[in-house]
């Protein structure tokens, strides 16, 4: 895939609004980004409930919310767990383990993309120091994608890499491309269970 668009499927559909800070977690659910994210808003979670004060509906809230993240959260589990890591990297909020999720879709996606490349280019040492840092930057920009619906520009790729701009679909569109097609699929598998989980809850 060569075209600097990198235009393929997303998951913008679960997504209901521009999002250009993370999720609006004053929404209700519609989203499985959302459900995701606030599903292990566990600090969070914890402090509304200190601040909500004794009302009996307050207290009826919260319990009714902890049952919602619990149904989520089982519904996650259920995923492999590489779509489970990619996902609790995306779309869950910062937590102790974001790096080390992040860490492990990156080595995926890296042996992933060495099993499609020829002993030419694996002897270079430079090329693969290169691979490494795409994976990386094909991670960060699926995220920034799907909470922002927007993909970095070539020459942005191409500055975090440390190459000329003009040289980036040359060198290395196609590679790059293979690796945000296998970012778009495990963004769809991770958000595919949750969005039946909505839809079902909805019909009820």
């Amino acid at each position: 895939m060569a075209n600097g668009n990198v235009q393929m499927a997303t998951t913008d559909a679960y997504q209901p609004a521009q999002q250009k800070n993370g999720p609006n977690l004053v929404l209700p659910w519609h989203s499985a980004k959302v459900a995701w994210h606030e599903a292990f808003m566990s600090m969070r979670a914890r402090s509304m409930i200190k601040s909500s004060g004794t009302s009996p509906f307050n207290n009826m809230t919260q319990i009714g919310r902890h049952l919602e993240k619990g149904v989520v959260q089982d519904a996650i589990a259920k995923l492999p767990k590489p779509v489970i890591h990619w996902g609790m990297y995306c779309y869950a909020p910062e937590h102790d383990k974001t790096d080390t999720y992040k860490s492990r879709v990156a080595d995926r996606l890296y042996a992933m993309m060495v099993e499609q490349l020829d002993d030419t280019y694996l002897r270079s040492r430079i090329r693969c120091i290169r691979l490494v840092t795409m994976c990386n930057i094909a991670i960060e920009e699926r995220k920034h994608q799907q909470w922002t619906g927007e993909f970095y520009s070539d020459y942005k790729r191409a500055q975090l890499l440390g190459i000329h701009h003009q040289n980036f679909q040359r060198d290395y569109g196609q590679l790059y491309g293979t690796m945000q097609e296998v970012l778009s699929g495990y963004c769809g598998r991770a958000l595919g269970n949750v969005a039946e989980l909505l839809k079902a809850e909805s019909s009820i």
